[in-house]
């Protein structure tokens, strides 16, 4: 909605109810295994639930690599983009860009683990 005040313009932004739910956010995330120290990046648009599946073993992928914590998430309004970072944070640039931004964390906490891990 656009408000004109003394010849100064401002925008005002209403949100319906029904607007609220179309801001349900999808999320990229990094977990860490305390059990051996790798990472392992997901997406999901609840990650309270997603996060709790994890710690229950209930993903084949960190099952046996529990406990859990973690380490980073990003929130994002569409799921593509979620499912791209994560896409991205697989790839070679994608875990430097992790290294580097998780890097005072890493060099700090990250236990000795196999080559080739992140």
């Amino acid at each position: 909605m656009l408000i004109v005040h003394n010849d100064r313009i401002s925008y005002e932004m209403r949100l319906t109810v029904e607007d609220t739910y179309s801001f349900s956010m999808h999320y990229t995330y990094v977990l860490r295994s305390m059990k051996d120290g790798n990472l392992y990046i997901g997406f999901t648009s609840d990650l309270r639930r997603r996060f709790a599946e994890h710690q229950q073993g209930r993903n084949t992928s960190t099952k046996h690599r529990r406990p859990l914590e973690l380490l980073f998430y990003e929130a994002f309004l569409h799921p593509d983009d979620a499912m791209r970072r994560e896409r991205y944070f697989k790839t070679d640039k994608g875990k430097s860009t992790l290294r580097q931004m998780l890097r005072e964390y890493l060099s700090k906490n990250i236990l000795n683990k196999p080559q080739g891990s992140l």
